[in-house]
């Protein structure tokens, strides 16, 4: 039998776990390649803000256009950000878990995106970039006008390397591909 404990910012999910682990019929399943001494890890795959749970969320309740595209990009970057950096207790999955990670969560996010256009919407917006022809452009006017026009010189940019993603699965193929994918 597995048992699994999960806590809700330092409610003491932990001493359930310290406590199972007393007993010698239990086993800890304490990753063995984990690095940092006196602090236990803590996959917080499902529950972290932008995993599975707000993915979940988003895909199944009120889903849109835009709200699908959203929820597929922040859950990619959030498992992106969770596999190349180790937060001390959490994350680091490529050294924990290795390239199979990465390849899961890439037939996942396939499996789960329906179709895809070319295009982008505000949240896409990044901020802004140094404009090279912008500031020429103002120190132009500046000098033909004899008065300092006052410019930022950046201009707004966009993440387009994705287009737009939609999903609109099912509750059932949801939690099936997801299923999948927590397993593998």
């Amino acid at each position: 039998m597995i048992i699994s404990t999960s806590g809700f910012y330092s409610t003491g999910s932990s001493a359930v776990f310290a406590l199972l682990e007393e007993y010698d019929s239990c086993t800890s399943g304490k990753l063995e390649n984990w690095q940092i001494p006196g602090i236990d890890y803590e996959h917080i795959l499902l529950y972290t803000t932008d995993g599975i749970f707000d993915l979940e969320d988003k895909l199944l309740i009120g889903n849109s256009i835009h709200r699908s595209d959203e929820a597929l990009r922040r859950f990619h970057e959030k498992m992106l950000l969770l596999y190349n950096n180790n937060f001390f207790s959490m994350g680091g999955f490529k050294a924990l878990l290795g390239k199979d990670f990465y390849s899961s969560l890439e037939n996942y996010m396939n499996d789960l995106v329906q179709f895809r256009v070319s295009g982008h919407w505000e949240y896409h917006y990044g901020g802004s970039r140094f404009n090279l022809k912008k500031m020429l452009g103002s120190i132009r006017r500046t000098i033909m006008h004899k008065e300092i026009i006052c410019e930022l010189y950046k201009m707004p940019f966009y993440d387009k390397t994705n287009g737009l993603q939609y999903s609109f699965v099912t509750d059932k193929e949801f939690y099936a591909l997801t299923r999948k994918f927590i397993s593998q």
